[in-house]
């Protein structure tokens, strides 16, 4: 049991830290590999890749997984592979969007890298705010959404690097953020 509260911890920690993490799958992500890929806020596969949520076979369920899946693959996909435990390719993956990329094995790492790249030139405050109004809004509606997003686009806006951003567009030049994603 605490084991699973210490699992519980780490995912829960993964989705609320303010930088995006990539899950780089080149193999299998089966139970618990599936489980941390799944709390990454992006999954890139190589061609090889394999997953699975196998717990059902073993009289068990993929605790943390649920929640994930569902809101990667969406509800009849993930009772599917939920209760099928059922092991799927890279090909399949990418179909039900429970990956966002596929490359050859040779061309994962640089992928995640240009992704990461892409990412780490934008404003690390403006990133990782993002990333939190996703998570809160996960589930909302309408008008619950849309304050929370606003709530969030007035504290962006009040943001020094807001001002920075401006600044070096207007006069053509990169962005000198407060803070830079190691």
């Amino acid at each position: 049991m605490a084991f699973a509260a210490q699992i519980g911890r780490l995912l829960a920690s993964m989705e609320t830290l303010n930088k995006p993490i990539i899950a780089a799958v080149n193999g299998l992500a089966i139970g618990g590999g599936l489980l941390i890929a799944l709390a990454c806020d992006f999954i890139y596969a190589s061609k090889d890749a394999q997953f699975s949520l196998p717990e059902t076979k073993l009289g068990m369920i993929p605790a943390g997984g649920h929640h994930r899946l569902l809101n990667r693959v969406g509800m009849g996909l993930a009772k599917e592979l939920i209760a099928s435990g059922r092991t799927i390719d890279a090909a399949q993956a990418l179909q039900i969007r429970l990956v966002n990329q596929v490359c050859a094995p040779a061309d994962l790492m640089s992928a995640v890298t240009q992704t990461a790249e892409e990412i780490a030139a934008n404003s690390p405050h403006a990133v990782g705010l993002s990333k939190h109004v996703l998570h809160q809004i996960s589930g909302l509606g309408g008008a619950a959404a849309d304050r929370l997003e606003y709530e969030a686009a007035i504290q962006a806006a009040a943001h020094p690097d807001a001002q920075e951003g401006f600044q070096a567009f207007v006069h053509k030049r990169a962005p000198q953020w407060q803070l830079k994603i190691p």
